[in-house]
């Protein structure tokens, strides 16, 4: 009976087929970050030059590939390879995937990503996602493999329709060499990397979720949104929002101004497109005005707030010298713009002020940072992002047009944001918005 067992255990060993084992493909995810502005300043969240940067919490997937070419690769008309598993990187762009590696078949892997993070992601004119692919960065995956891959310059080797590799595109394996390099090999990759990374900005050091317990991933269309031709930068609503061209996508500023007005939406519990601002004057329709374009007193507040939400997101509240998209956009005062020669805290001191896009911004400055740089020196309030925006929270339940100080339906305006916050008026006063409706 014994040497019966110890066959038959034998037998059942030889029997039975090797099994797959574990593997592990880890490694960095990156982009190369062209945004601006570039400002080499204390407190600038921008690096102060182009380069490569991690891509933190990016959302992506990996493939097996079986046939002679990538299924994802240009010129491709196979579909036969394997989808693995998802990986997602962490603030620091890295990952480590476990995958199943049979003796008999090891994966040659592959990576592709969407533009899509935990925050937010992009999305085509057809609404669909574009993809990028990798090369095979690990043939006959087995222990433990270390790759780097770059969101924006996809390929390390330039293909020719033979597999023959005729261009060497990038110098270090998942690093772009150079801008020049970017424009040449990449110009569809890179504005949509330039979008998702302000995306993942603005969730950091604003924050996009959690208003009235809203929490939804935001959609940037690029360059154009199913039915509208969004020109510059556009945005639907509180979860959508659209850049138009490759300059306004690179610049950190624009596309952080438009999560800003979903922002604002988010946080007067706005729940149709256009509904977040019926309490604002136009009520539909167009609401535009450059820095220092006179609009009306609630379209300057909405577009303030909304380019507020871009400076928090790439300045610091300890920033001595923020600016807003150029040197003669300065966040703080001592600003000489329509005031002749002549230095003075607000834009165009004497005509119009408070109809000025630009002073909201500073306003809203002002109650964040904690400097009194080119301020009158009665600036002492130092909110977070957080607090400021929980202000407009309150509005969602007052009475029917959200109005906290008018009998009217006037709308929204900064003195009605200043009767829902507690903080003393020289943050209102020292930047001419005084001469809102109270």
């Amino acid at each position: 009976m014994k040497w019966f067992t110890i066959c038959m255990t034998i037998l059942a060993t030889l029997a039975v087929p090797s099994l797959a084992s574990a593997a592990s493909f880890c490694g960095f995810v990156r982009y190369w970050d062209s945004r601006t502005p570039k400002i080499n300043g204390t407190g600038s969240r921008l690096n102060g030059s182009d380069g490569n940067r991690v891509a933190e919490n990016v959302v992506g997937y990996l493939y097996d590939k079986d046939g002679f070419c990538v299924d994802f690769s240009a010129g491709c008309s196979e579909t036969d390879d394997d989808f693995l598993t998802t990986f997602s990187t962490n603030g620091a762009g890295a990952f480590c995937s476990t995958v199943a590696s049979n003796p008999s078949d090891e994966p040659d892997v592959y990576m592709v990503a969407t533009f899509q993070n935990d925050a937010g992601l992009v999305r085509e004119a057809d609404n669909s996602q574009a993809w990028v692919a990798s090369n095979v960065l690990a043939n006959n995956l087995t222990g433990t493999t270390w790759v780097n891959w770059n969101l924006m310059c996809t390929e390390d080797i330039l293909y020719s329709s033979y597999g023959v590799p005729i261009v060497y595109v990038n110098s270090t394996s998942g690093f772009c060499d150079s801008q020049t390099d970017v424009d040449t090999y990449f110009a569809f990759e890179e504005p949509r990397a330039d979008i998702l990374a302000t995306i993942r900005k603005v969730d950091d050091n604003v924050g996009l979720d959690g208003y009235h317990g809203y929490n939804h991933l935001v959609t940037g269309y690029y360059p154009d949104k199913p039915g509208f031709d969004c020109t510059t930068g556009h945005a639907f609503g509180r979860d959508t929002f659209c850049m138009g061209t490759l300059g306004n996508a690179r610049a950190a500023s624009a596309t952080a101004h438009e999560l800003g007005h979903l922002i604002h939406a988010r946080s007067l519990a706005a729940y149709g497109t256009g509904e977040g601002y019926n309490w604002f004057d136009p009520l539909t329709g167009s609401c535009s005005g450059s820095w220092t374009d006179v609009v009306t007193e609630k379209c300057a507040v909405r577009e303030g707030f909304a380019s507020f939400v871009g400076a928090a997101t790439l300045w610091a509240a300890s920033s001595p010298n923020p600016l807003w998209s150029n040197s003669y956009r300065i966040l703080e005062g001592d600003d000489i713009l329509g005031n002749g020669s002549v230095a003075k805290a607000c834009i165009y001191e004497t005509s119009s002020p408070h109809l000025r896009a630009g002073n909201v911004v500073r306003w809203f400055w002002d109650l964040y940072d904690s400097t009194t740089t080119g301020d009158d020196g009665n600036d002492n309030a130092t909110w977070t992002p957080s607090f400021i925006i929980s202000q407009w929270e309150e509005f969602a339940y007052g009475v029917g047009n959200r109005d906290a100080a008018e009998s009217g339906n006037a709308g929204v305006n900064a003195w009605d944001y200043k009767y829902r916050e507690s903080g003393s008026l020289s943050e209102l006063t020292q930047n001419c918005l005084n001469g809102q409706t109270p």
